[in-house]
């Protein structure tokens, strides 16, 4: 007999409890597959839509990119290291985008028509930079403290956090003294800071052509992971299991043994210490002082590294070395980065977060979050033995008398008018059905909890 397992619950397949599991879960995955207008996102920032409150996610992930710092030509002097992680902190906010961005406001300050602060007792203005999209409704509300006559506006900059303008927010004031009001943010606008009148309370900024009722949800899930796996500098963590899986490495290149290559000067040739790059990324070798260059070894350009035919070998070129050993010291405290042959994996705590209702907004203070959004299978599972009992009258048979209109097994269920039965030992077709002798009186419940209990 073919067994098929629910979660706890071990029934025979296509048995009536098999059949009614299957389609109470299809009628559940039909209506989980409504609560989320967006099945999976990854950025930056991730938003989704949720019709309930406090389903759990299926996936939330932050993935730790190799990314450098500063900018322009990597050389030995100007140093581009990599950034390090030793840990990350998310935070799932709701439609208030002030929620998620936490900003600092700074009272007795509006900014000018030039993108200049200005001294005025009557405005405060938002210290942090809020991102928003070109051509994007937003509205805005808050509470006014006392009678200013000073409305509301943003100031708006690109990408590069450079002033382009101010926008006003046309506002109107509702009898509990509660002003809303809308914008639009001009093309190229990718961040604004909010101006408005001092001492204002319940401020709540969200996409939109008009403001909808305040809400004010954030949750932060914060990680760390220094005194466990130090600091990392590529890899992905996975929050939901709480494991960490670092793929790329550091070494100090002071560390590292050179060898002179004879066919090029001022080349030298080395090992990575301890692992080797993996075979199909050898040419992803990073330092700190030198820009990266996938060469063969004699066409190594000056100030640049490169990996090599070999898999643990990698050259550079330094016009200001001619010896290994110069190498060696005038490279101490400068790293050298590389993805790790086998990733090395990491168990942190796990947390969980549940969606809030309706708009739903997780960012990660560094790397980019992935998140796909639905209920767990567990969940479904969970919920279809509820709704078992309502669709088992619709699979099991139903007799109008007491004589056999098919032929059952022993374990079978069926119905007798409106008492459910479950056979004692097999019955033919056209036998009598005799409460006590051949079949017992059960329930659902009943049958569900010994079920979920073997």
């Amino acid at each position: 007999m073919k067994v098929i397992k629910y979660d706890k619950v071990q029934v025979a397949a296509d048995s009536v409890f098999d059949t009614a599991l299957r389609k109470s879960q299809a009628a559940i995955n039909a209506e989980n597959a409504q609560l989320y207008e967006s099945a999976a996102a990854s950025g930056a920032a991730v938003s989704f839509r949720a019709a309930s409150a406090g389903l759990p996610l299926k996936k939330l992930a932050v993935r730790l990119v190799p990314a450098r710092t500063g900018s322009g030509v990597i050389s030995p002097v100007n140093e581009r290291p990599l950034i390090g992680y030793t840990g990350v902190t998310l935070t799932q906010s709701g439609k208030n985008l002030l929620d998620a961005c936490a900003p600092e406001t700074v009272s007795g300050v509006m900014i000018g028509s030039d993108g200049r602060l200005i001294e005025n007792n009557a405005y405060a203005c938002t210290e942090t930079y809020i991102e928003v999209r070109g051509g994007t409704e937003y509205a805005l509300q808050y509470v006014k403290n006392g009678n200013f006559e000073a409305g509301a506006y943003a100031a708006v900059y690109d990408s590069g956090r450079h002033f382009l303008e101010r926008v006003p927010v046309a506002a109107a004031v509702s009898r509990s003294g509660r002003i809303t009001g809308g914008m639009t943010a001009p093309p190229g606008a990718a961040y604004i800071r909010l101006v408005f009148p001092s001492g204002s309370t319940g401020l709540q900024l969200e996409e939109g052509p008009a403001a909808t009722e305040y809400v004010s949800e954030r949750h932060d899930c914060p990680f760390s992971w220094e005194s466990l796996a130090g600091t990392v500098y590529g890899g992905e963590l996975d929050v939901l299991s709480g494991t960490l899986t670092v793929t790329w490495t550091a070494v100090d290149m002071g560390t590292i043994h050179y060898f002179a290559y004879s066919s090029v000067e001022n080349a030298f040739t080395f090992n990575t210490p301890g692992r080797s790059l993996r075979e199909n990324e050898r040419a992803s070798i990073l330092a700190d002082c030198y820009g990266q260059q996938v060469v063969t070894f004699d066409g190594i350009s000056n100030n640049c590294i490169a990996a090599g035919i070999a898999n643990a070998t990698g050259i550079l070129r330094d016009s200001r070395f001619s010896t290994p050993a110069e190498v060696k010291e005038g490279l101490s405290g400068k790293l050298l980065y590389y993805p790790l042959a086998e990733p090395a994996v990491f168990q942190l705590t796990p947390q969980e977060l549940r969606t809030l209702a309706g708009v739903n907004r997780i960012r990660a203070d560094c790397g980019e979050v992935s998140a796909v959004c639905g209920a767990y299978l567990e969940t479904v599972q969970s919920r279809a033995e509820g709704l078992v009992r309502g669709i088992l009258g619709a699979v099991a048979p139903t007799e109008g008398d007491w004589t056999a209109s098919r032929n059952y097994e022993a374990g079978a269920f069926l119905f007798v008018g409106t008492g459910f039965y479950k056979t004692t030992e097999a019955i033919a077709s056209g036998g009598v059905i005799m409460p006590g002798v051949n079949v017992s009186r059960t329930t659902v419940a009943e049958e569900l909890t010994a079920l979920m209990q073997a």
